[in-house]
């Protein structure tokens, strides 16, 4: 049996969100570029409450409590914007703009987790221990998912469980 890589699992959510803002940004029929949006929205607050939930607990283990405070201020600052552009109509500019700088602050903040955060963890950690934590990652985004309804527009990178 295989086991999951919690590196892997969180790189698969970020995928997920630069592939929907891609398809966001060349979408030009209105409906499909609102269920794309939504369904982007939705794909970035599962994955900032499966990471609060269970990978951010662990990271004082790892010696990295400044960057789980930041980490969570910044989902706090991603889903405000989030939670801003929900309230606007699609069609209006300030949801494209409102919805633009929440997904930059998204792949900023991925980038400094893949950058340096995931590769501190994958130095310290033994595959078995990354098994479990994927698994707890991947446990509180089903959590999440739950609560939010399914996706309205396919996503095209998958986790395995």
């Amino acid at each position: 049996m295989s086991l999951f890589d919690i590196t892997n699992e969180i790189i698969i959510d970020h995928n997920n969100v630069r592939d929907l803002f891609s398809r966001y940004k060349s979408a030009s029929d209105l409906a499909l570029k609102t269920k794309i949006a939504y369904t982007l929205i939705q794909e970035i607050m599962i994955h900032g409450n499966a990471e609060e939930a269970s990978v951010y607990k662990r990271f004082k283990e790892f010696g990295m409590s400044d960057a789980a405070e930041q980490d969570i201020e910044d989902h706090h600052e991603i889903n405000k914007l989030l939670g801003d552009a929900k309230v606007v109509d699609p069609s209006e500019s300030t949801f494209d703009q409102t919805l633009s700088r929440a997904v930059t602050l998204f792949m900023e903040h991925s980038d400094e987790e893949e950058n340096a955060q995931l590769n501190k963890i994958a130095e310290q950690i033994e595959p078995e221990e990354s098994d479990k934590l994927a698994k707890e990652f991947l446990a509180a985004r089903k959590v999440a998912a739950g609560s939010m309804g399914s996706p309205q527009v396919e996503l095209k990178h998958s986790h395995n469980a």
